[in-house]
């Protein structure tokens, strides 16, 4: 299918380029910092947690596993044992 060959082609090009991934490194860092700086996405459902599944997808489609991987590490320690946090939001998390 030509669009699935076009996605891939621009995925290939976003993962070669410096600048782009430069720029989602620093973006997943100040996320991070966001995310320890304020507890209020600590909760049943917040529209941050859906955020955090679409950095691990990122981080893993454009980045690498290892990357997206130890943003997830991180995310779950900040999470440590927030009750809180269901576990649909952490199987998500897990598996993206």
């Amino acid at each position: 299918n030509n669009l699935y060959l076009k996605s891939m082609i621009e995925i290939d090009m976003l993962k070669q380029d410096d600048l782009v991934q430069k720029n989602l490194l620093r973006s997943q860092n100040w996320f991070i910092n966001f995310l320890k700086n304020n507890n209020h996405w600590k909760s049943y459902s917040d529209h941050n947690q859906l955020r955090i599944t679409r950095v691990i997808e990122c981080l893993r489609l454009l980045i690498s596993d290892k990357e997206a991987d130890n943003f997830y590490s991180e995310i779950l320690d900040i999470v440590g044992k927030c009750p809180k946090i269901n576990a649909t939001t952490l199987k998500f998390w897990k598996d993206a």
